[in-house]
């Protein structure tokens, strides 16, 4: 499960724990073939598409880890889109630290910020649709030990197949991209 091994029947996170889940404050999805266009929230966010072109999620979360002792596990989870066409390819997704300040409203593929380390990797698969979980501890306790240079995190895939792996917003029905952290209070 998202890059670690596990004894079977063992949980990826220790037992003395406390799990808190965060809903994004600030979500926008750009695309190459969007260029200079604001996005609109759309119902799914796609990856790996040819026809939507290179793709990057931005997403900003209130920093509740702040208080935390210590970050035990941090998991970025997108819900696949019921009905969505399956792909045949895996989709190679990053997710990075965002560099500078943005705004979702106004956000474009031509005018978006750097992206910075750390980052970490996951496979999407749409082939069974399953959930995408993207081991993120790396960025967000970097983001705990540096909080003036928190400006979210960013999810990013090159453009790969016809149909890519589609991923609920939360907009119209499905649950949306939320952060999953395991901390030491």
């Amino acid at each position: 499960m998202a890059n670690r091994c596990v004894p079977v029947g063992g949980d990826p996170v220790l037992s003395d724990t406390t799990r808190i889940v965060l809903r994004p404050s600030g979500m926008a999805m750009v695309s190459s073939s969007q260029n200079a266009e604001p996005p609109v929230l759309a119902p799914a966010f796609t990856f790996g598409s040819r026809v939507i072109g290179s793709a990057a999620l931005y997403l900003r979360f209130e920093p509740r880890w702040r208080s935390a002792r210590r970050v035990d596990a941090a998991f970025l989870l997108l819900d696949p889109m019921p009905g969505s066409l399956p792909s045949t390819t895996d989709v190679p997704i990053e997710a990075w630290r965002v560099g500078a300040e943005w705004d979702g409203a106004s956000l474009t593929w031509l005018d978006k910020p750097a992206l910075l380390p750390p980052q970490s990797q996951a496979l999407a698969r749409s082939t069974p649709p399953s959930r995408l979980r993207i081991d993120v501890t790396e960025i967000v306790r970097y983001l705990k030990e540096h909080p003036r240079s928190d400006r979210g995190l960013a999810l990013k895939a090159p453009a790969m197949d016809a149909a890519g792996a589609s991923f609920s917003s939360g907009s119209s029905g499905g649950e949306g991209p939320r952060l999953e952290l395991y901390v030491q209070l």
